[in-house]
């Protein structure tokens, strides 16, 4: 869970691009880990903590599977 709430604090930080944050070479950001980052874009804009909000899309994950399935 960690490494996704890192993912979720770059998206309240307002980014759109995943940086990675540990490494010593010059790069670029990437187009990925978007649903992390989007979450952590609700996050800031609604002035929750990013657990919070980490837990509550994985509680609508899982019934919206158990709805589907």
């Amino acid at each position: 869970g960690e490494s996704y709430y890192a993912k979720m604090q770059q998206g309240a930080r307002g980014d759109w691009l995943f940086h990675l944050a540990f490494t010593s070479e010059p790069h670029e950001g990437a187009f990925i880990f978007t649903f992390y980052l989007a979450l952590g874009h609700l996050a800031a804009a609604l002035g929750l903590p990013i657990p919070l909000v980490y837990h509550l899309a994985r509680i609508c994950a899982g019934l919206f599977l158990l709805l589907v399935g």
